[in-house]
């Protein structure tokens, strides 16, 4: 029998259509023809055993005569033929326990007859099985792992809320208890267990890209290098001269105090070294120094010397 591994999981009552040889309908089993009966075997004495002597040993088998029934059939029934038995096609419904594991074999009684039920589990596209335990993967962003966070999850009852703890790390397990699949010889459940999954972005924005070289110059141990990023002697991003005035171009914000007080998101600013400048220039006005704008860097020589604000 084909089963989905929810239907395995959860139990299912099922149909299938059998061919099995049951009693005949027309004659009841009995061999006979309806308004018919048969003789009682004068040979065994009706006992369906005969008894033979061999010498000094007596044997008793199978009467010869009427073949153990007891009577001898002298109107056979038209359709079985006197067999008493007919091949029959069947419809049952198979209670499918939950928990079932592919390949296990049950037993089942259809009308005089006993069946035997093979279970054929089909593999599932999110959950994997092992023993009354479930696993499927849960695919975070790379913010969700870092900062944590809450994500959703789809379990085999229900959809699950999973909290992310901040830091989480590739193909780490979160348990829920109790989840899984109903164990077949114990009681309880099993659980559900969760591996996390990390989903890389293919393609970045130019904030994006920015923050993510940022704090690629901020880390320490790595074993490697990365891309485009060069790490200054102190680990900063090293020297950013700004102007105040002129307009800006989205991309790179630049964030501003209160009075005046100079505050460079790191996280928003580029190095230098990826536009073979010696610096960092960029054109802003007062109003956006306050309030924070989109910037581009420009060349030292397109600036004047009377208007840079050196932030180090």
């Amino acid at each position: 029998m084909e089963l989905t591994f929810t239907q395995a999981a959860k139990g299912v009552n099922k149909e299938i259509v059998v061919n099995i040889n049951d009693s005949c309908e027309r004659c009841g089993g009995r061999g006979n023809e309806p308004g018919t009966k048969a003789q009682h075997c004068h040979y065994c004495n009706g006992t369906g055993m005969e008894t033979i002597n061999k010498g000094p040993f007596v044997m008793r088998s199978t009467c010869r005569r009427c073949g153990g029934r007891g009577s001898i059939i002298t109107t056979p029934c038209v359709v079985c033929r006197g067999t008493g038995q007919t091949k029959q096609r069947k419809t049952v419904m198979v209670p499918v326990p939950a928990g079932v594991e592919d390949g296990q074999t049950v037993r089942m009684p259809v009308g005089k007859k006993e069946i035997f039920i093979t279970f054929r589990v089909q593999k599932s596209s999110v959950f994997r099985r092992n023993g009354a335990d479930i696993h499927s993967d849960l695919l975070i962003s790379v913010a969700q792992a870092v900062l944590g966070g809450t994500a959703r999850c789809q379990g085999l009852y229900e959809t699950i809320n999973i909290t992310i703890p901040p830091g989480i790390q590739p193909d780490q397990r979160i348990r829920m208890s109790g989840k899984g699949i109903p164990k077949v010889n114990s009681y309880g459940y099993g659980d559900h267990y969760i591996h996390i999954k990390i989903k890389v972005p293919q393609r970045l924005t130019d904030r994006q890209r920015a923050l993510m070289m940022s704090y690629a110059e901020d880390e320490r141990d790595v074993d490697g290098t990365v891309n485009g990023v060069t790490n200054t002697a102190s680990g900063g991003l090293g020297e950013l001269l700004l102007l105040p005035w002129g307009g800006g171009v989205g991309g790179h914000n630049v964030s501003w105090g209160l009075g005046g007080q100079r505050k460079v998101s790191r996280g928003d600013c580029w190095t230098a070294c990826q536009h073979n400048l010696p610096s960092i220039y960029f054109e802003i006005s007062f109003s956006e120094m306050l309030m924070g704008c989109g910037t581009k860097p420009l060349p030292r020589e397109h600036c004047s010397d009377s208007h840079w604000a050196k932030s180090v």
